[in-house]
């Protein structure tokens, strides 16, 4: 990081230089590599489905291409780039009432150079029998570890019913299907937890917590692995959480959804009813 994080247990405010074309509301972001040039593919909140930006020479991302146009129930993108194919993860909401129970993980196959996706299908996670949004992977070993949302109906300390909670579950291949349901709940408790992302840079899972829409901050901690395995044999995770690290957006009503690119922090932030993604400043 570039910038100095300021250890306090309290909440920061930290300046972000917005990077992507204004020209469209987005939201959820995930940033790859791919054949030498820097993307971010995100929820496209204007149309449906999800946005994909390419990096200029300046440093803006500005649109290019739109995937899943229409689809508005398709958001919170992640990419894999696995065998040098792009594999896109996301969000699917659909089926039969309530839809907090429809919820899935899905991906598909993104040609990047043809601007085409193709083959969409479903990830089996302990028989999907709960909604789960919000995917992310990584892999410790010759494990893949999906972490992910489970949004339950429950009184929280803050008043209401919402309340969700980061989970993981583990498969050999990281298109499932997944085993074990894993609920972080060493983690404290702040009503809604959501957006997890292992940050490779500084091997710590990021996320945020309360309204994604207004007032949600980021907080982390850092990913350890346990001595005792899993029944399938996979390492247990621990999240030891960073109590000093609170992370606010300056000029933004809400900081959520991490993301980072070469070590450095990114955020989706609001100004108006405009989403946009923020790179920490240096």
């Amino acid at each position: 990081m570039n910038q100095l994080l300021v250890e306090s247990p309290m909440e920061i405010n930290y300046s972000f230089n917005s990077i992507t074309d204004e020209s469209v509301s987005a939201k959820d972001s995930h940033s790859f590599n791919y054949h030498g040039l820097n993307y971010i593919i995100a929820t496209n909140i204007d149309e449906g489905g999800l946005v994909v930006f390419y990096e200029d020479n300046t440093g803006l991302y500005r649109v290019y291409d739109k995937v899943l146009v229409g689809w508005t129930k398709a958001w919170c993108p992640h990419v894999l780039i696995f065998n040098k194919n792009v594999i896109v993860f996301f969000c699917d909401t659909g089926g039969q009432e309530p839809w907090w129970k429809t919820q899935r993980i899905k991906y598909m196959n993104y040609s990047v150079e043809a601007r085409k996706w193709s083959n969409v299908q479903g990830v089996m996670v302990n028989n999907n029998k709960k909604g789960i949004i919000d995917p992310s992977l990584t892999k410790i070993g010759c494990w893949w570890y999906l972490f992910y949302v489970v949004m339950d109906w429950n009184a929280t300390d803050e008043g209401g019913w919402e309340w969700w909670d980061i989970y993981y579950s583990v498969s050999q291949n990281p298109f499932g299907p997944y085993s074990e349901e894993i609920n972080l709940s060493e983690m404290t408790e702040y009503g809604i937890e959501e957006a997890p992302f292992v940050n490779h840079h500084d091997n710590m899972l990021y996320w945020s917590v309360k309204d994604s829409n207004q007032g949600s901050v980021l907080r982390r901690g850092w990913v350890e692995t346990m001595k005792n395995p899993l029944s399938c044999g996979a390492l247990m995770l621990e999240i030891a959480e960073d109590y000093f690290f609170c992370m606010a957006a300056e000029g933004s009503p809400t900081c959520t959804h991490p993301d980072s690119h070469n070590g450095k922090l990114r955020a989706t932030l609001r100004s108006g009813n405009k989403f946009y993604i923020g790179e920490l400043s240096s």
